[in-house]
């Protein structure tokens, strides 16, 4: 499953469209990431198993969701990537404006610790710090009923990153065929 803003987004934008089907699932929110963690130990639940990947903000505005692991029967791993904030808005040309508090208002990291969070709830956790780690956190946590990974970055580098990947490898165009009319 993948939360409202970025991960969805840079899912659409660079995902190899011609890579192996599978099933994504996401929903939107009232204010898009309500929700999120309950939602994914929902389909977790009925699906056997999932992995959900959330920015910050979104598994923050349902921490609470993390209730859910004492009577989920599926498997639940979350993938968090911690930026201090809403990572969205570094992609918006917003954060020049004059006098604006960026951090403030848009950003708005919060001083919590996600993974203190999930262990005071039970969850047992890892901290992912270098790509090489990825594989080996995910059997890890794919081996336990519920997990939460915590790879942290930076958001201001992760749009500078976003744009150069879409100026150097712009998407490839599908082709559209125009119906063909039915033979007389």
């Amino acid at each position: 499953m993948l939360a409202s803003s970025s991960p969805v987004r840079d899912w659409e934008s660079f995902a190899d469209p011609s890579g192996p089907a599978r099933p994504v699932h996401g929903f939107r929110g009232a204010s898009g990431i309500d929700g999120t963690l309950s939602l994914a130990a929902g389909l977790a639940e009925s699906l056997g198993g999932l992995v959900l990947l959330s920015g910050d903000l979104a598994l923050l505005h349902d921490a609470n969701g993390w209730l859910w692991h004492h009577q989920l029967r599926g498997r639940l791993t979350v993938v968090l990537i911690e930026n201090r904030g809403g990572g969205i808005f570094e992609q918006l040309p917003i954060r020049a404006t004059a006098g604006l508090d960026f951090e403030r208002l848009f950003a708005m990291g919060q001083p919590l610790d996600h993974t203190a969070l999930a262990a005071a709830h039970g969850v047992p956790w890892r901290r992912v710090t270098a790509l090489t780690e990825l594989k080996g956190a995910l059997d890890w946590a794919l081996e336990r009923p519920v997990a939460l990974l915590e790879v942290r970055t930076d958001r201001r580098a992760d749009a500078l990153l976003r744009q150069r990947l879409r100026q150097d490898c712009p998407r490839p165009r599908l082709r559209m065929t125009p119906p063909q009319a039915p033979p007389r």
